[in-house]
């Protein structure tokens, strides 16, 4: 057999792994790191291609808002010189094509004949000195509140909307540091202003830095964790090492090989390393134990190189099985909506196979240099506790009753699960976009915003007085909606300058050529940067709605949506309204990707089932390797709903690592149980006991090594890291229990005894 080779050729075989490592290893340094949010949206996502078409007609919508705040109202000395220094500075910063800010709001006054166009801080504010009483009834605009001022007139917005390039790296970060910069000089020269800042930028900012922080300091932490909890379950520091270095190996080849490909790492795909090697660690950790076990108690004492051989003869099919199911499953990621996750479902499948091709051929290499091992307290305590058990099950059987009656409760959860995120609480009240971002909306709005786009009736314009009396019965229907801080339409723009230049005359009773006309004088009129057109499209057949919102989730959102879309419907207007925005693809990002991802596991779980029950020829064997892959997932996310009411992105990647383990035990424990049939020609309940005895320890200790290192991960500040670390450790609790207490059930019913019924007929 081809171990008996490699093991003769052991110094060549890991000097020619060596060199295949570096010289994929070396793709590692063309990995490029993103931190575009909108790499989520698919090419086939019709939020994502109604908010392109969007931003083709109008402006792009990433941004910065400046929250500047004061213990008094803003008419004092130095509030509106700080506004208009800020407003300055903010036209610095890279990249920037507006900013908006009081002081260079266009306020309108006419004479009758003609327009003047003033900044309204320039109106009602000189240099150095305190406002005009003037101000505060400039100010009485409702499109002005919680935009660029708040109602008590003690805060104020600086909004800087920037042309991001897609898919620059470093470009963010550079953003990020440019707005704490300015921040911090703002502070430097106003010291008894306070400053914040928040927005789309920050945000993606702040998802790099939040995933940057837990790959530089937890991901070490947890494979520390997971290197000395290996050395304790397997009783050699040597072993635990090899069996360390066979992940590590598999990461670096598989992230190596698409660094020379020319991948981009983002917030999707950067826990890519973390979910290959426990996949790896998973399954060699059943020839691990089955080679300490056996190494320890051999009498008398076999070489290394021989248990190794054993032990990868005994573990080869069950790896083989689970590791095509396992790569399989984790492809089916490619149903998802979002391409960073399809390529982790990629990446992570890779790395199954890849491992799976270094943990039959590197590691037995690998183990026949370890010397004798000896029995660690917790190693001989698992194992003891496995015989007892797997003895218990041969008078007693499994008490699967309490076990079912356990996940049932567990899956009931479900139904208190929501799939609903909120992007500003996915960071703990300690990060500083947290703090600025909590802060800011306090004051003024958070940083979420949708757009609405009108469209006027065919043969008309914007400036039809009947389609701007809609939008402005749009735009009042928005601002009484609880989650929306403003909205700022161009009817807002044109009811100002028709008040600014007729005495006593509504919209209503002009035309649409005055009104035209009197749109295009404003313009005109305007000094650089206070443009309007912005509102309104080349065409002007569409002007937009912009709309700043308070705090809200996902669900909060698509809720709104579905309010708009209700009212618009029964206006009976006519016109036609499309709801866009950044956050309206967002909103509907975590739906579409879990039901999608649903249909590919559900296929591939089915797979799964077919390829365990064809190959050991029982459809009831596949129907229990359909339970034990499918019941420990459901009652994990089940026994989270009990704790919390929602889950989002993170389901996805949990999913993509549990299924893996699920899956390899089951493989595992439904060889050995097939092996005691067939070979050992024990009776069912024998056969589980035996299966348990031969893989429960690689079992237990799998999940006792997989739960202290993933559980450090919900440490992190960063709840998509620290959700992924609770539920992961939930499911992998859960499967070690269906595996021990209701699988030694269902195989036995599965393979009934027909040989002693036989025997009893003859009788």
């Amino acid at each position: 057999m081809y171990l008996s080779s490699i093991i003769v050729h052991r110094r060549l075989v890991l000097i020619c792994v060596t060199l295949v490592t570096i010289v994929f290893g070396l793709g590692l340094l063309r990995l490029q790191v993103s931190t575009d949010n909108r790499v989520f949206y698919g090419p086939d996502n019709p939020y994502f291609d109604t908010f392109l078409e969007f931003e083709r007609t109008f402006t792009t919508n990433d941004n910065i808002v400046f929250v500047v705040h004061a213990p008094y109202s803003i008419e004092k000395h130095p509030y509106p010189d700080a506004i208009r220094w800020l407003t300055s500075q903010a036209f610095g910063l890279d990249n920037v094509i507006r900013v908006d800010s009081l002081a260079n709001y266009p306020h309108t006054s006419s004479d009758g004949e003609s327009i003047s166009v003033d900044p309204l801080l320039d109106w009602v504010c000189q240099a150095n000195t305190d406002c005009s009483p003037n101000l505060e009834s400039a100010l009485e605009r409702s499109h002005l509140f919680n935009r660029l001022v708040s109602p008590d007139l003690k805060s104020a917005g600086v909004i800087a909307t920037l042309s991001i390039e897609r898919g620059s790296v470093g470009l963010i970060e550079s953003l990020q540091h440019d707005a704490r910069d300015l921040a911090a000089r703002f502070r430097a020269h106003y010291p008894d202003l306070e400053i914040y800042f928040t927005g789309g930028v920050p945000m993606m900012a702040a998802f790099a830095e939040s995933t940057a922080e837990d790959l530089s300091i937890l991901l070490p932490a947890a494979l520390v964790t997971i290197f000395v909890s290996l050395i304790l379950v397997l009783g050699s520091t040597r072993l635990a090492i090899s069996l360390l270095a066979i992940g590590v190996l598999t990461s670096v080849i598989v992230l190596g090989v698409a660094g020379w490909l020319g991948h981009v790492v983002n917030n999707a795909t950067s826990i890519s390393p973390v979910v290959i090697l426990t996949l790896v660690v998973t399954s060699a950790m059943h020839i691990a134990v089955h080679f300490s076990n056996n190494l320890i108690s051999s009498t008398p004492p076999e070489p290394s190189s021989i248990q190794a051989i054993t032990s990868t003869k005994a573990n080869l099919v069950p790896i083989l099985i689970s590791s095509a199911t396992s790569a399989v499953s984790l492809a089916s990621l490619a149903f998802v909506d979002s391409p960073p996750l399809q390529q982790l479902g990629i990446l992570a499948a890779a790395g199954v196979v890849v491992g799976a091709l270094l943990t039959l051929t590197v590691f037995p290499v690998m183990m026949s240099f370890v010397p004798r091992i000896r029995w660690t307290p917790l190693s001989r305590g698992i194992q003891r506790l496995i015989n007892r058990y797997a003895r218990h099950i041969e008078i007693s059987g499994p008490p699967a009753a309490i076990a079912i009656a356990l996940f049932l409760l567990a899956s009931l959860g479900l139904a208190r699960l929501q799939i609903d995120d909120d992007f500003v609480k996915f960071f703990e009240e300690s990060v500083e976009f947290r703090i600025q971002t909590d802060r800011a909306t306090e004051l003024l709005a958070g940083p979420n915003h949708i757009e609405l786009v009108l469209e006027a009736a065919p043969g008309s314009t914007v400036f039809d007085p009947n389609y701007l009396a809609h939008q402005s019965y749009v735009t009042s229907y928005l601002r009484e909606q609880s989650i929306v801080a403003n909205a700022h339409a161009f009817s807002d723009v044109m009811n100002d300058l028709v008040d600014a230049f007729y005495d006593d005359v509504s919209i209503e009773t002009l035309n649409e050529d005055q009104l035209s006309q009197l749109f295009l004088i404003y313009e005109l009129s305007l000094s650089a940067g206070q443009t309007n057109t912005d509102l309104v499209s080349a065409d002007q057949r569409k002007a937009r709605i912009s709309v700043l919102l308070r705090e809200s989730t996902s669900t909060d959102i698509q809720r709104l949506e579905s309010d708009i879309d209700h009212m618009h419907k029964n206006s009976g207007s006519g016109l036609s309204l499309v709801i866009t925005g950044e956050n309206i693809p967002v909103a509907h990002l975590s739906r579409l990707n879990i039901s999608s991802m649903l249909v590919g596991i559900g296929f591939a779980l089915l797979f799964t089932a077919a390829v365990i029950g064809i190959y050991f020829r029982s459809i009831k064997l596949g129907i229990a390797a359909f339970l034990a892959t499918t019941a420990p997932v459901i009652a994990g996310f089940g026994f989270w709903g009990w704790t919390t009411d929602s889950i989002g992105l993170a389901a996805t990647a949990i999913i993509a690592l549990t299924v893996g383990v699920v899956v390899d035990d089951t493989a595992h424990f439904l060889h050995r149980f097939l092996d005691g049939r067939s070979r050992l020609g024990l009776s069912p309940m024998e056969a589980a006991a035996y299966a348990a005895h031969r893989v429960g320890a690689a079992i237990t200790s799998t999940s006792v090594v997989l739960g202290l290192g993933l559980g450090l991960l919900m440490l992190s500040k960063f709840q998509i890291n620290s959700m992924f670390g609770a539920v992961a450790c939930l499911i992998i609790l859960m499967a070690l229990l269906f595996d021990l207490l209701i699988l030694p059930r269902l195989a036995a019913w599965a393979s009934p005894d027909t040989n002693r019924s036989d025997q009893m007929d003859h009788q």
